[in-house]
């Protein structure tokens, strides 16, 4: 599954154009775990890979 994830953050920021940092700022997350996520080295709770709670 990390693998996967990662690679389609990838695509997402090359078909939009978005560097790490404006899709972690997108995000709501560092740029660090965008980078983690994309090398497929960190498993993310799900909160994280969900977004933020609704209010």
């Amino acid at each position: 599954m990390g693998a996967d994830i990662g690679r389609r953050l990838c695509e997402v920021c090359k078909r939009r154009g978005m560097t790490q940092r404006e899709l972690a700022s997108a995000a709501g997350v560092s740029v660090s775990l965008i980078r983690k996520l994309e090398q497929g080295d960190r498993a993310t709770r799900p909160r994280t890979r969900r977004g933020p709670p609704s209010r």
